[in-house]
């Protein structure tokens, strides 16, 4: 999940240690569970930084204590920003053109979908048919 903006982020750390504290008879395997976010922000030792304080208050929130997070409990991958927020890279230019093809596609398929359905409606609905 993308982390530029944490609280999402933050909030699935949280749930996940509330899980683990609710069932303690999973807590164990449910504790070790990782959530690794994707950074876009093109600034990781901040936003890891930020999410560790939103997850730690996040869990005082929800009756834990702050320590029931770690501090190496936020794990953000790097390598899928450009270098900077905000500007995207041949990457994600060409992730950018590949998603509007398969939403055309999918457009496309939807609507000759419909159209057979209606198709198929109106020859089951026909004397004729």
């Amino acid at each position: 999940m993308s982390s530029s903006t944490r609280l999402t982020f933050a909030g699935m750390i949280a749930g996940f240690s509330l899980l683990a504290k609710t069932y303690p008879e999973d807590g164990e395997r449910l504790g070790r569970r990782k959530i690794t976010g994707i950074d876009a922000s093109a600034t990781p030792v901040e936003t890891g930084s930020r999410v560790l304080r939103t997850a730690k208050a996040t869990v005082e929130t929800i009756g834990l204590g702050a320590g029931e997070i770690e501090d190496d409990g936020v794990i953000l991958d790097e390598k899928d920003h450009a270098g900077t927020y905000g500007i995207p890279d041949k990457q994600t230019i060409e992730a950018i053109r590949h998603g509007a093809r398969m939403h055309i596609q999918s457009g496309i398929q939807s609507l000759k979908s419909r159209w057979n359905d209606k198709c198929g409606e109106k020859r089951r609905n026909s004397r004729f048919g």
